[in-house]
């Protein structure tokens, strides 16, 4: 599943940030595929968030 195969890539990221909070903000569905729009935020105190090592400062993406 490709859901799986990202969870996989960005879990270092996610590591990163030790009170990281990942919310679905929207989710679309049709017949038997879904795509979900994700806001993810954290402090980056713990090892490296997409190659950059830890600075102690609040993060936001959206995936």
């Amino acid at each position: 599943m490709r859901c799986r195969r990202v969870y996989r890539n960005g879990k270092g990221s996610f590591d990163a940030c030790l009170d990281f909070n990942l919310e679905a903000k929207v989710v679309f569905a049709e017949g038997n595929e879904i795509a979900v729009y994700l806001e993810f935020e954290g402090t980056h105190t713990a090892g490296e968030y997409f190659g950059v090592p830890a600075t102690g400062k609040y993060v936001k993406n959206h995936l």
